[in-house]
């Protein structure tokens, strides 16, 4: 088994599913290049996944928590999940590693939104990616994108377990 970590998140991968934390300086490029938290290899699907995390306990004690959501519900995000999509995308492009189809998925982990806020935003973050195929291209570069709360996530993908490690997960 796999787990990635990122701030007060944990996943768990199970055999055969693979990914890797992809936002650290192993990719070299972090001066020019943005990236997303995880790459997570599914049998039908790459998972580009970025994680925003509000509820982790440091960011409440700073008081960043509400900042963030607020800043998140206005758009103010978009620009940057949109660049950390397309960086990360020609990055694996380049690598020859862009062979199934691929999925945004945003996890913002804040009991802060609903499922409702979230849709708004998952629809306007479709509109700043490249989602599907357009005239003239013959592939898709995005096939779709999600945003999700943790519980969204472990309903959507129930093999691939998100916890909270402050929770004693």
């Amino acid at each position: 088994m796999i787990t990635l970590e990122e701030g007060d998140l944990r996943l768990d991968l199970p055999d055969p599913v693979t990914g890797r934390k992809f936002d650290d300086a192993a990719h070299g490029l972090s001066h020019c290049m943005s990236a997303v938290d995880w790459i997570v290899e599914l049998a039908t699907k790459t998972c580009f996944v970025e994680v925003k995390d509000p509820d982790n306990p440091a960011a409440k004690r700073h008081g960043q928590s509400r900042e963030f959501v607020d800043g998140f519900l206005s758009g103010e995000l978009d620009k940057n999940l949109r660049t950390k999509f397309r960086d990360t995308f020609l990055y694996e492009w380049a690598c020859d590693r862009v062979g199934k189809p691929i999925l945004y998925v945003v996890i913002v982990a804040s009991s802060a939104m609903d499922d409702a806020q979230r849709i708004t935003r998952m629809d306007s973050l479709r509109r700043e990616l490249p989602v599907g195929t357009p005239d003239p291209w013959k592939r898709p570069v995005a096939k779709d994108c999600m945003v999700v709360g943790v519980e969204t996530w472990n309903k959507s993908f129930p093999e691939l377990r998100l916890s909270r490690l402050s929770e004693g997960a």
